[in-house]
């Protein structure tokens, strides 16, 4: 898949004084109004690629609370690159990931189509809620789309309300618990 590049726009202040402004805005003080100047932002959207294991790492282990070992993630970072069932993408803002997703195709031999599996999804605190997640997310869904099939789904922790909100308003139900047993 190529990369998808979005434009994110934004609204910057330019202060400037009224004397210069040409229109009667009623303030005399060196600030005078304000006039907005809208600016791009590139985004892309774009598969994993080796250059990235740095900073996958380490926002997916901001999201595992410090727990990934940096010698097992980039063996198996390596292994998934390889791995034709594995779609991992990642949001790219002036060079910086700033948002991934990690997902896999799986074959289930009751099922007549495969499933899109979202193990995770996570964007750097400091770039929430500029619809970055959802960008990722529609890509999946699309990936999801052009494979034929039947579902995307995902877990998500049971306290992180935040997340359940997110995966609703996209479209998402909840629909089955997830049960766990640790083997030592």
């Amino acid at each position: 898949m190529s990369a998808l590049i979005f434009a994110r726009v934004a609204e910057l202040a330019d202060a400037h004084d009224s004397k210069s402004c040409g229109k009667p805005c009623g303030f005399e003080s060196h600030l005078g109004h304000q006039k907005f100047i809208k600016w791009v932002i590139l985004m892309i959207i774009r598969k994993f690629e080796a250059k990235d294991i740095d900073q996958a790492y380490n926002l997916l282990n901001e999201l595992y609370e410090n727990e990934i070992q940096y010698p097992i993630f980039t063996r198996k970072y390596e292994e998934c690159l390889n791995d034709n069932n594995f779609y991992g993408i990642i949001a790219e803002e002036d060079g910086k990931v700033v948002g991934v997703l990690v997902s896999r195709l799986i074959n289930r031999l009751v099922k007549t189509k495969s499933i899109l599996f979202i193990d995770d999804l996570i964007v750097d605190k400091n770039y929430r809620s500029n619809g970055i997640g959802r960008l990722l997310l529609q890509d999946a869904i699309d990936y999801a789309i052009k494979n034929d099939c039947e579902t995307v789904e995902l877990t998500s922790y049971i306290t992180n309300e935040n997340s359940h909100r997110f995966y609703q308003n996209n479209g998402f139900k909840k629909q089955h618990y997830k049960f766990k047993k640790h083997l030592d």
